[in-house]
């Protein structure tokens, strides 16, 4: 793989040192490209590693120009992403560095970074392509995408996954009836993005209602294309809501919900659900794990790994749980 430093500059923000690497054999493979963007910081780039490798063991009928931007230097890291996939002619890799436009409050909660603002930016980092994929780090691919890469849009400019039950619509004074989506998975029709000027209008309407950005990026992209989404089935973007119904009441009926935890075919590890977490009680973790020890980072433990941590963790899924009272008894006495 060949790695070569190319400039670049974006409407409305500053890219330096653009990095790409690209196995041989990509230009002439006949199989059909999927441009997928993630926008994540360096603490996240592992994560993004085993979606990408979620994504060619699953879907071995396209390649795939895999972007990745952030605000932050990737330049030593990205050398062990590109080892993860330098033999897999099916893949190009880039990565841009991006400092937002410093004249707009970019508002953030909970565990947001700046980079989820990046999307804005889509139709310019993408300026040569018409479809494209953006994806949250933490998803992963556990089946063939074509089903989502070939839905068809008609005449509107994206498609995304709602939020089963969400209260946002309420909360933001949208039309009784309103969905909203969750935006860690959207398939972007880019001429009709860039033809409607989107990026412009979501700055302009955060710029004007910052108290907006309940969750960030997401708010204001759901309330300026409130009328130009499809919404795809559940089973494109299954948010821990539909594993864990106690932080959050789908109010779907206990066979749908059991559906789609069995066909999910992109898990999205969203909240506190992390999969890289020794606590971690996701039902689905392993999905994780399967795919990262794929890539460069086959040897990684959990970030929050101890010894004690995880006997305790082993603990407490065999124990019965008389016995777990019984010794948080002894150990408070």
């Amino acid at each position: 793989m060949q790695i070569r430093l190319e400039s670049s500059a974006h409407k409305g923000c500053v890219a330096v040192a653009g990095e790409q690497g690209q196995s041989e054999g990509f230009d002439a493979n006949p199989l059909p490209v999927v441009p997928v963007l993630f926008a994540c910081d360096l603490t996240y780039l592992q994560h993004a590693c085993a979606c990408i490798a979620s994504l060619l063991h699953n879907s071995p009928n396209y390649r795939f120009d895999v972007t990745i931007v952030g605000t932050e230097d990737f330049s030593e890291v990205s050398k062990k992403v590109y080892a993860s996939f330098a033999k897999n002619p099916r893949i190009r890799l880039k990565f841009h560095n991006f400092q937002l436009p410093s004249d707009i409050f970019f508002p953030l909660h909970f565990h947001y970074t700046s980079e989820t603002y990046i999307r804005f930016w889509i139709g310019e980092i993408l300026a040569s392509h018409s479809r494209a994929l953006y994806l949250d780090p933490d998803v992963v691919t556990t089946g063939d995408i074509a089903p989502l890469w070939e839905t068809d849009l008609g005449g509107r400019t994206i498609a995304a996954v709602p939020i089963p039950a969400s209260t946002r619509p309420e909360q933001h004074g949208m039309p009784p009836g309103s969905l909203f989506f969750n935006a860690g998975v959207i398939l972007f029709d880019l001429d009709a993005w860039r033809a409607k000027d989107y990026g412009r209008v979501c700055l302009n309407y955060l710029s004007e209602h910052p108290e907006k950005a309940l969750d960030s990026d997401q708010d204001i992209l759901n309330l300026c294309l409130m009328n130009d989404w499809v919404a795809l089935p559940y089973v494109w973007n299954v948010i821990s809501a539909f594993y864990f119904p106690s932080w959050h009441d789908t109010k779907l009926p206990p066979a749908e919900l059991a559906a789609i935890q069995r066909q999910a075919r992109i898990i999205h590890y969203n909240g506190g659900a992390k999969p890289w977490s020794v606590d971690s009680r996701h039902p689905r973790k392993d999905e994780y794990w399967k795919y990262l020890r794929m890539t460069a980072w086959r040897s990684a433990r959990p970030s929050d790994f101890t010894v004690m941590r995880a006997v305790k963790r082993a603990a407490a899924d065999v124990l019965p749980m008389t016995l777990k009272s019984r010794i948080k008894t002894l150990m408070r006495v």
